[in-house]
């Protein structure tokens, strides 16, 4: 059995239509060729000219595959994480770790791939684009620059290989899907000490907790994690969805917070010495000097 959504504008599941069959049997055919050369669930898959994210599942009865097709990141102006925050992702001397983080299914992917292309866009330059697998629609010409995009397969080295790769690639900016290991963040920090601009996501319920977990999965390969938070991280950008009313209808709208890491001696020796607890005073210092919670325009 097979079914579809977005079908005819139907968000709601539904049985394929019989002229869809012979293709989704193709493509199933290609998802389990892949799948059972990598044994990974999750992968990257061309079919025809229409990338999609394909998420295999071992239910009681049968392998099944979930195919979601990749979209091109909408114009950072259409973001709505207010202007404040979004002036400061733009600024063209931007550098270091930019991390947006928050709870899952928020947008943070989103909002970091919009910026991160709107960069090059705008400044130009090559960007590299490492995700696993990739999500969104980044690779070719982009205004005055142009973006690569490689898969982070896990059997080639995963992220920290495509990472070492980048830095070697001559790419002034970097996006970086997620941070999940303790390699992958150490390097996103040097890199920042090194002058290039990476763009991450990562899970937080605050600005504060965003950075507090890469501090503990960096603190598992690096002696001096701590130090090179300090040093390395730029943005830290939270992100989470509030429900408003609009015309009688209920609609999510992004909320941001923004801790500025970077020229900030005192929040950069606060995370040296690991007092992240004492960073909520630094980040509720910024948000009343500079305004820097916005909630979206409605």
């Amino acid at each position: 059995m097979s079914q579809i959504s977005g079908l005819d504008g139907n968000p709601a599941l539904q049985l394929a239509p019989d002229y869809l069959l012979a293709d989704i049997a193709t493509a199933r055919a290609k998802c389990e060729h892949v799948y059972r050369a990598k044994r990974n669930p999750e992968f990257y898959l061309m079919f025809g000219e229409v990338s999609y994210r394909v998420t295999a599942l071992e239910s009681i009865n049968d392998t099944v595959f979930t195919l979601r097709q990749t979209h091109e990141p909408r114009p950072a102006s259409e973001l709505r994480i207010g202007d404040k925050v979004l002036g400061a992702l733009l600024q063209e001397n931007l550098r270091g770790l930019v991390l947006v983080c928050g709870e899952r299914a928020v947008g943070k992917t989103s909002t970091a791939a919009s910026v991160f292309v709107e960069r090059i866009k705008v400044y130009g330059g090559l960007g590299l684009a490492v995700e696993d697998p990739p999500e969104m629609k980044l690779e070719g010409p982009q205004g005055k620059g142009y973006v690569l995009q490689v898969w982070a397969d896990p059997q080639k080295g995963g992220y920290p290989e495509q990472m070492r790769r980048g830095m070697r690639s001559g790419a002034e900016s970097i996006f970086l899907g997620e941070i999940r290991d303790g390699i992958t963040a150490s390097e996103a920090c040097r890199a920042g000490i090194d002058g290039h601009l990476v763009m991450s996501t990562g899970h937080g319920g605050s600005p504060v907790e965003g950075l507090e977990r890469i501090h503990a999965l960096a603190s598992t390969h690096e002696r001096n994690a701590a130090q090179l938070l300090a040093d390395g991280v730029a943005l830290v950008v939270w992100q989470t969805l509030d429900t408003v009313v609009i015309e009688g209808l209920h609609k999510k709208r992004p909320q941001t917070r923004m801790l500025r890491v970077k020229g900030n001696s005192s929040v950069q020796s606060k995370i040296r010495e690991g007092k992240f607890a004492a960073l909520q005073q630094e980040l509720d210092q910024q948000s009343n000097a500079a305004a820097w919670t916005t909630a979206a325009k409605k």
